[in-house]
């Protein structure tokens, strides 16, 4: 069986993703498809922030553009997997209600 891989817009600012990094995003992306209804578009944003107190700080933002419908997470943490994981986590949960919310109205 052949997987499936979601296409999807990235862009960088004052940082460079891994490999690893971009694995990482690209299976979790994937992992958020069951959640979705055709047509869809997601867009990351990953950049580094170096005017907060605490350091340079990650920032990522995710765009989900569904059938017209914007779903947006942003999330702020001190790496960059940390900050996917929990931008991840924001849009999956709002699909989760999402979902949810559709199926009471059937």
């Amino acid at each position: 069986m052949l997987a499936w891989h979601m296409k999807y817009s990235l862009s960088t600012k004052n940082i460079e993703l891994t490999e690893i990094d971009l694995q990482m995003l690209e299976e979790k992306l994937n992992r958020l498809t069951k959640y979705l209804v055709l047509p869809f578009h997601p867009q990351v944003v990953v950049r580094r922030e170096r005017h907060h107190s605490s350091g340079a700080v990650i920032n990522c933002a995710i765009n989900i553009n569904q059938s017209g419908t914007v779903i947006h997470a942003e999330r702020f943490a001190n790496s960059v997997q940390g900050a996917l994981d929990e931008s991840i986590a924001a849009i999956r949960s709002e699909l989760i209600k999402r979902r949810d919310k559709r199926r009471q109205r059937r």
